[in-house]
């Protein structure tokens, strides 16, 4: 019950197969397709988002921010039912805080071929087509700016991603119990 609570409360835009948008306010889930990418300094990985900071250790528990950089790059969610361009420049990025190095490297980032969800409005708008601007451009669904602020991309496609659910947390807890109760008993049985 107290992990229902705590779960965000999920915007109330419906969700929509990008294939039967229309203009307004919807939540997509699709894969990431790219145009361009940048590879994060972590592990080499292909994103079309990504945020990096570097920090050095000023004292124990004080870190102080050494380098700071965004890449981000337009690029297409595709759902199966067709595909709309998305601008990460332009939007709020909710994405997981990688950190290596003890904490003095953090990354965040959107890779490509990762399933988002994006809750934005939608708009026809024209695009260039892969090619560059000479091979003319396409009229496609794409994530606008509105009344409700800009576009929000977030990992988190599954209610189960953001918080656990009541099964799981009771399960851990009864079984933290029972190996309690065993290594008490194992403890007893050793002192006999």
């Amino acid at each position: 019950m107290r992990a229902r609570q705590l779960r965000p409360v999920r915007e109330g835009a419906p969700t929509r197969p990008v294939g039967d948008l229309e203009p307004g306010r919807f939540r997509i889930v699709g894969k990431v397709i790219p145009t361009t990418t940048t590879q994060s300094t972590l592990d080499g990985l292909e994103c079309v988002f990504v945020e990096h900071a570097e920090y050095v250790s000023v004292h124990a528990t004080v870190r102080r921010e050494t380098e700071h950089t965004i890449a981000s790059h337009p690029f297409f969610v595709d759902d199966g039912s067709g595909r709309a361009f998305i601008d990460p420049a332009s939007a709020i990025v909710d994405a997981v805080t990688l950190w290596e190095d003890g904490g003095l490297t953090g990354e965040r980032r959107v890779r490509a071929g990762e399933e988002i969800e994006v809750v934005a409005t939608f708009a026809k708008v024209d695009v260039e087509e892969d090619g560059g601007p000479y091979r003319g451009s396409a009229r496609v669904w794409s994530a606008v700016d509105d009344a409700y602020g800009p576009p929000k991309i977030s990992y988190r496609t599954q209610p189960e991603m953001v918080m656990p659910t009541d099964d799981l947390t009771a399960f851990l807890r009864g079984a933290g119990v029972i190996m309690a109760a065993v290594s008490g008993l194992i403890g007893t049985i050793a002192l006999l």
